[in-house]
C-alpha cells in the first residue's frame, strides 16, 4: 500500500526496519517535511525538512532547535579547548591579542551576518507560499550575495585592521599579533559570509540536522587544526586564525556537496547559478534592520565590558568564566527563537497568521520551562560549575552574581528573542532593531554614564542585563500583537 505524499519513503523505512529489527511508525503527512511541486501539480515530501506551517507545532519547533542547541553546546567545549592549547603553547599574550581584537571581528562580521537574517525570512515566507520557483531563486541567490558582502569585508578590513586596533587603544606589546590575526581572518570573510547566508537557506527549510552536523565537523576541524598548527608546526597566533579559516572552508564545502548532490533536496546546477536582484534586493532589505542591531548591540557590549575592566584582574576573570557557564543556558533559548522565526516566516508565506499565535504560546512556554530548570541546577550547583573552569576560589566567587543575573534573566530574555523572531519572519524587522536600541542598548549606557558610578559595585553593573530585558520583552510583545492585530484585518479585508 502506498503512503500519501511518502512515495519513496515507506520501502526505505522497510529496509531499517529490517535491519535493526524495530517497529516504525510513518510520520502522518505534514509532519517532518516541507514541500515542492511535482509535474502534476501535487506537492510531495522532501527529507530533512520542516514544514512548520501544519501539524504539532510544539514537536517541530523542539526538532528545530534541539540539534542546533547541541551543536552550539559542543561548539562551546570545541571553543573551551581552543582557549586551552592556545594558553598552554602560545601564552597570555597571543590570547589577549586575539581578545583585543575580537570585538572589531564581531562589529564587521556580525553586521553583515545580521543581514544574512534576511535569507531565512524571505526564503520561509516563499517556502510557505508554496512558491518553489522564487525558493530556488533565493536559494541560488543567497550565496553569491554571501560571496559579495564578504568581499567587501575583506577589503574594509584589510585597509582598515591597523587604524581601527589603533583606535581601540590595542597595546603596542600586542598590536603586531592582533594585527595579524585580524588580517588572516578578514582574508577568509568571502568564505564566511557565504557559508552563512547558505546556513539561512537550511533554516529557512528546518534542516537543522544538518546545519548542526555540518557545525560540529567544522569545530572538530578547527580543534584539530588548533593541535597542528600550534603544537605541530609552530605557526603562533597565525595558526589560530588559520585553524578558524579551515572551519569556516570545510563548513561552506559541506553545504555546497548537500547544495548541488543530485540526490538531495536543492538539486542546483552550476550552470544555473544566477544572482537574482530581485530576491538579494528584498533579503538586504529585510536583514538589514538586524545587521544594524548587531552592530549597536556590540557597541553596548563593550561599554559594558570597559566597565567590568574597572573591578580589576579577579572580577575580569569572574565575569568571563560566569560568560563561559551561560552560554550552556543560552543554547536553548537562541535557538528556540531561531525555530520559531522560521515557523513565522513560512506561516506569513501560508497566510496562516492565527497558527504564529500558536508558535508563540509554544515557544515562550518551552522557554521558561527549559530555562527555569536550567537555572535551578546552575544556582543549586554555582560553586562547583564555576570551579570547573576557573581554579582561583576567588574568582569563582566573584562570577556568581554575573552568572546568576544572566541565567536568570534568559528566562526573559528568550521570550523577547521568541517575539523578535516572530516579527522578524512576518518581515517586521525594523521593529526588533528599533525595540532593542531602545530598549537594550540604550538604557545599558544610560545606566553605565549614570547609575553606575553612583553605585560602583559588580551586583549593581549585572543587574541592568535582567532590567534591560524585560523592557524589550514587554515592547516586543506590544510590538507583535499591534503587527499581529493589522495582518488579520488586511487578510479580513
Amino acid at each position: 500500500m502506498k503512503t500519501p505524499g511518502f512515495p519513496n519513503l515507506l520501502p526505505l523505512l522497510k529496509k531499517v526496519a529490517q535491519k535493526f529489527s524495530k517497529k516504525l511508525v510513518i510520520s502522518p503527512p505534514g509532519a517532518i517535511m516541507t514541500q515542492t511541486e511535482n509535474e502534476g501539480g501535487n506537492f510531495v515530501a522532501k527529507r530533512n525538512s520542516l514544514d512548520m506551517t501544519q501539524g504539532p507545532v510544539l514537536r517541530k519547533l523542539l526538532v528545530f532547535a534541539f540539534p542546533l542547541m547541541f551543536s552550539a553546546i559542543v561548539n562551546t567545549f570545541y571553543h573551551m579547548a581552543d582557549k586551552v592549547i592556545a594558553g598552554q603553547f602560545i601564552g597570555p599574550n597571543a590570547m589577549a591579542a586575539v581578545g583585543a581584537s575580537g570585538p572589531l571581528l564581531n562589529l564587521i562580521i556580525n553586521f553583515f551576518v545580521g543581514v544574512g537574517a534576511g535569507v531565512a525570512v524571505l526564503c520561509g515566507n516563499y517556502i510557505g507560499s508554496r512558491n518553489q520557483k522564487a525558493v530556488r531563486e533565493c536559494v541560488y541567490t543567497a550565496p553569491i550575495v554571501g560571496l559579495l558582502f564578504g568581499l567587501m569585508v575583506t577589503v574594509i578590513g584589510l585597509v582598515f585592521d591597523g587604524p581601527m586596533l589603533r583606535a581601540t587603544g590595542t597595546p603596542n606589546e600586542l598590536f603586531s599579533d592582533a594585527l595579524l590575526y585580524m588580517n588572516i581572518r578578514m582574508s577568509c570573510a568571502p568564505l564566511e559570509l557565504c557559508n552563512n547566508f547558505c546556513i539561512g537557506v537550511l533554516t529557512a527549510h528546518g534542516d537543522t540536522k544538518r546545519i548542526t552536523v555540518s557545525g560540529l565537523i567544522s569545530g572538530l576541524v578547527n580543534l584539530v587544526g588548533n593541535v597542528v598548527f600550534v603544537t605541530v608546526i609552530p605557526l603562533g597566533i597565525a595558526g589560530i586564525a588559520l585553524s578558524t579559516n579551515l572551519s569556516i572552508l570545510t563548513g561552506l564545502i559541506i553545504k555546497i556537496v548537500i547544495f548541488f548532490s543530485p540526490k538531495d533536496n536543492y538539486k542546483l546546477k552550476l550552470s544555473e547559478m544566477k544572482l537574482h536582484w530581485v530576491h538579494a534586493k528584498k533579503m538586504i532589505a529585510i536583514g538589514l534592520p538586524s545587521g544594524l542591531n548587531n552592530v549597536v548591540f556590540n557597541i553596548s557590549n563593550v561599554l559594558l565590558q570597559s566597565s567590568v575592566n574597572s573591578f580589576g584582574s579577579v572580577v575580569m576573570a569572574g565575569n568571563s568564566a560566569a560568560d563561559t557557564v551561560a552560554e550552556f543556558v543560552w543554547a536553548f533559548p537562541s535557538q528556540l527563537a531561531a525555530a520559531c522565526s522560521c515557523a513565522a516566516a513560512q506561516c506569513f508565506g501560508a497566510h496562516k497568521i492565527r497558527r504564529i499565535d500558536e508558535v508563540m504560546k509554544k515557544g515562550i512556554f518551552s522557554n521558561t520551562v527549559a530555562v527555569l530548570l536550567s537555572c535551578a541546577l546552575v544556582t543549586v550547583f554555582a560553586n562547583p560549575v564555576m570551579n570547573l573552569f576557573v581554579e582561583d576560589p576567588a574568582v569563582a566567587t566573584a562570577g556568581i552574581p554575573k552568572l546568576m543575573f544572566c541565567v536568570w534573566g534568559y528566562a526573559i530574555y528568550g521570550i523577547s528573542l521568541i517575539y523578535a523572531g516572530a516579527l522578524r519572519g512576518i518581515q517586521k524587522t525594523v521593529f526588533p532593531m528599533v525595540i532593542n536600541i531602545g530598549a537594550i542598548c540604550l538604557p545599558r549606557v544610560l545606566w553605565v554614564w549614570f547609575v553606575f558610578p553612583s553605585f560602583h559595585t559588580a551586583t549593581m553593573l549585572y543587574l541592568i542585563y535582567p532590567l534591560s530585558w524585560t523592557f524589550s520583552a514587554v515592547l516586543m510583545a506590544i510590538a507583535y500583537y499591534r503587527a499581529r492585530r493589522n495582518l488579520l484585518a488586511i487578510h479580513a479585508a
